[in-house]
């Protein structure tokens, strides 16, 4: 190997090394926005990077401004992430800040250069400009939203099959959908599956997720857009680090949404009567617990148990079985019905088998009726009125052994008795009580053993208490000792909504002695009631309760610190000597409408 040759190879090499080297380089500011081509509904990822800079740095550079995306974006989501290198002793910083975008209208939108102020200077980013569009365009990620209906006619309270289809080629992570919910009752059918198909040639991952809607109202219902979230690996990772030798996969935040869709939802035929079913059949069976093919004593309970099976029946209340089970000559008591929902064979059609227990009391003898029973329901394949019946049924009531009058409706008023009645009454009572002496020694020691047995569980009951104290203390003492510094660390130490959720309520329980379950709006309506500047934490409650059970996101950064700062600003109001009730049990709906 020549001499110049072996000069020509070390001079690459120290250009190599000049232009991959961070703490070589001058330092850079630099956005790019992933895809530039989106249909409205979608989002789009910014990235601003500061390259090379020192790591002085750390402490002393903001944010960029974004004041001047507010008109033509919402931020959904930011984060920021650091990058730290040494290189021959050299120590050199990246800065990354990465946001979530959402177009508010179609278009050509201009991202304006962006500013950061950095110790040498005030750097600025080149303008960028993205194409939203409404129609159902193809994406440059290749990545697409399909949203399909099989009933594009339903009647009210009939449920559709919803189904969400994302194709896709790369490797998405923490994918989450998010159907229409307004005016319908939303129930999925299992999780999401994935399967690779060639279409049009092009191997393609197809994600499928299916729903049960049920529409609330009749007429035109607009069902809106479909949204899919997840992680999308981010192509630009490696050119940013600037070298040739990372090797790691770095995620950005993803949104895709399908079309609107458009259903025409019948209402119920004028002349159906109520409950209003629409179904594909429905069966009205009964069973009896009691033999009542021979004479029932009156007096004494009868269960009758009704189950119904609804095939096609959306998620709406069913009809109210137990004012169908009993008649005038009975007392009944009616204890909650069994729900059970499934799906039939063909996996998308929803059967409700519905059971309910009715105790029948008979209130005199003789032979007593029950009346038939006729449920109507809509037969949507036929598009007929049919009928579920049970015949009507009677029953011979005999008195009882020991009892000759009827048993009362309502409970007997206090006995007022005259002085002849009071003599009958006790002679009656003198003639019923005459033991023998056998008979009191047994009635002795019965007596003594339930005294004992009362005692015994009287002792243990005590234990358990004091136990169940020592337990309660120990655990009080337990959460007592979450400082707010405990609660800062234990904040910043995860991005997970429903662990900062349990954090917040352990942080609760400790502070304001609090149930470990109460819910984010009630904690929030507590401490707006009970606290000076209590506002700023319940409406960080009200944020996080919003991205956790709704389709809303969360800047998780600059929540923190809201939330922080709120928190040590609290001051108790003085008592005004009235007790308030607070409730800690009551669960919101989740699909209301």
């Amino acid at each position: 190997m020549s001499t110049w040759f072996k000069l020509e190879i070390t001079i690459l090499i120290f250009l190599v090394n000049l232009l991959t080297n961070p703490a070589l380089a001058a330092t850079q500011l630099q956005a790019t926005v992933e895809p530039t081509q989106v249909r409205l509904g979608d989002s789009i990822t910014l990235s601003v990077d500061l390259l090379n800079a020192d790591s002085a740095e750390l402490n002393r550079v903001k944010a960029p401004d974004l004041s001047a995306l507010t008109g033509l974006f919402e931020i959904a989501d930011g984060n920021k992430s650091i990058q730290q290198f040494n290189i021959q002793g050299q120590e050199s910083v990246q800065l990354t800040w990465r946001y979530v975008l959402e177009p508010k209208r179609i278009g050509t939108l201009t991202i304006p250069a962006l500013s950061v102020t950095t110790t040498t200077g005030t750097l600025y980013t080149q303008p960028l400009s993205i194409i939203v569009t409404a129609s159902d365009s193809k994406r440059r990620d290749n990545i697409r939203l399909e949203a399909t209906v099989s009933n594009s006619r339903p009647y009210l309270h009939q449920p559709i099959l919803y189904t969400l289809r994302l194709y896709q080629r790369g490797d998405l992570q923490n994918v989450q959908a998010i159907p229409p919910s307004d005016s319908v009752i939303v129930e999925s059918l299992g999780e999401m599956t994935a399967q690779r198909q060639i279409i049009n040639g092009t191997p393609m991952v197809v994600n499928e997720i299916k729903y049960l809607l049920t529409p609330l109202r009749s007429g035109q219902l607009d069902l809106s857009s479909a949204k899919i979230k997840g992680l999308q690996p981010d192509t630009r990772s490696n050119r940013v680090n600037n070298s040739f030798f990372s090797f790691s996969t770095d995620y950005r935040p993803l949104t895709v949404s399908s079309e609107p869709l458009t259903v025409a939802v019948q209402p119920s035929p004028v002349t159906a009567p109520s409950p209003w079913l629409p179904l594909n059949n429905l069966t009205l069976a009964q069973t009896w617990e009691s033999e009542i093919s021979q004479p029932v004593i009156v007096g004494v309970p009868l269960i009758r148990s009704l189950t119904l099976t609804a095939e096609g029946m959306g998620a709406q209340p069913g009809p109210e079985l137990d004012k169908l089970a009993h008649g005038p000559e009975f007392r009944s008591r009616n204890p909650k019905p069994e729900t059970q929902r499934q799906l039939a064979a063909d996996g998308k059609t929803p059967i409700s088998i519905i059971k309910q227990t009715v105790s029948l009391i008979p209130l005199h003898t003789g032979k007593l009726s029950l009346p038939a029973i006729r449920l109507p329901w809509w037969n949507v394949q036929t598009h007929t009125l049919q009928w579920a019946e049970l015949p009507a049924q009677t029953l011979e009531v005999i008195p009882s052994p020991t009892q000759t009058t009827a048993v009362p409706q309502t409970l007997p008023m206090p006995l007022v008795a005259t002085t002849a009645a009071a003599t009958t009454v006790t002679r009656v009572v003198s003639t019923e009580v005459n033991f023998s002496q056998l008979q009191y020694v047994l009635l002795a020691l019965s007596i003594l053993t339930l005294l004992m047995a009362l005692g015994h569980s009287w002792s243990r009951r005590r234990r358990e208490l004091t136990a169940f104290k020592n337990a309660a203390a120990t655990s009080s003492g337990r959460m007592r000792r979450m400082s707010d510094s405990t609660l800062k660390q234990r904040l910043h130490a995860t991005d997970e909504l429903a662990v900062l959720k349990q954090v917040l309520q352990e942080y609760a329980q400790a502070r304001w002695q609090t149930s470990p379950q109460i819910s984010l709006p009630q904690l929030a309506s507590y401490l707006i009631v009970h606290y000076e500047n209590g506002q700023g934490v319940a409406a960080a409650l009200t944020a996080l309760n919003a991205a956790l059970y709704g389709s809303q996101t969360l800047l998780l950064t600059e929540w923190r610190t809201n939330l922080i700062s709120n928190l040590s600003r609290l001051k108790e109001i003085k008592s005004t000597g009235k007790q308030e009730e607070f409730e800690i049990n009551r669960l919101e709906p989740f699909n209301p409408t």
